[in-house]
């Protein structure tokens, strides 16, 4: 993909999380099920004080979700998203956050023909990015995010983020053709995306869309070796949804 491509898709993007904050906040309020093989592992360790990285921290709910699970943890957040609508949809956590509103590929974009790095806040128990990742038009800025959250945490750290395989769906894999298409004539898109991209509509609106990435077996994989021997994959496992296999999360551990 040309990054002239990928700039159009990331707009799209962006332009799609400013339209429909409200509407899209009200239909991500519950929990994901996958959250809770996490919570669990967290459990083990009895954690008396966490510090938490989240990227795309959306409308909060991941934090709410650990806030409640463990309630006598004293747990600090830091929050990055680029859209800040969609996280004052969401209701307030007691906990003490810090959020920064940053436009994560325009950055991994810019960093990547400057052959940079994305720089963090370091030093966190917790890294984690669910939702995210699919919203990332290239592999190497996908590879670069992941080592940033690798850096961010300290030693013996856990990273976790979820790999979205809508294609898993048959419902949602009709839904993401028919807007591929429509999305493709509209922008002139034809030849210009990669195997896995698709463009997403939205209930009933109209010329709105946001590009989403399929993560195949091998997409995974190449995730994986990339952060080698930086983190150890300490867990694959597949989660959510009706079949229970719409998010492939994955677990490091820093070295």
């Amino acid at each position: 993909m040309d990054t002239m491509t990928a700039q159009l898709l990331n707009t799209l993007t962006q332009e799609f999380y400013r339209k429909n904050a409200d509407s899209f906040s009200t239909t991500r309020t519950s929990p994901w099920a996958g959250w809770e093989r996490l919570a669990s592992m967290l459990a083990e360790k009895e954690p008396e004080q966490l510090s938490v990285l989240d990227l795309a921290c959306g409308n909060l709910r991941f934090e709410r979700y650990l806030t409640e699970r463990f309630p006598n943890a004293s747990i600090s957040y830091t929050l990055v998203d680029s859209s800040s609508e969609l996280v004052e949809t969401g209701e307030t956590i007691a906990a003490p956050y810090q959020f920064y509103q940053v436009d994560l590929v325009e950055e991994l974009n810019q960093l990547c023909e400057e052959s940079g790095d994305l720089n963090l806040p370091q030093e966190h128990d917790l890294a984690v990015s669910f939702g995210f990742m699919h919203h990332i038009p290239q592999r190497p800025q996908r590879i670069d995010l992941l080592r940033a959250l690798i850096r961010a945490v300290r030693p013996g750290g856990l990273v976790v983020i979820s790999l979205w395989q809508f294609m898993n769906d048959a419902r949602l894999a009709k839904k993401a053709a028919r807007a591929t298409a429509a999305a493709s004539d509209l922008y002139d898109l034809e030849g210009k995306l990669d195997e896995g991209d698709y463009l997403l509509g939205w209930q009933q609106e109209s010329n709105t869309f946001r590009y989403c990435h399929h993560f195949s077996k091998d997409d995974v994989e190449e995730l994986i070796e990339a952060v080698k021997p930086q983190a150890a994959l300490l867990y694959r496992y597949q989660a959510d949804g009706k079949s229970n296999n719409l998010n492939c999360y994955l677990v490091f551990q820093k070295a």
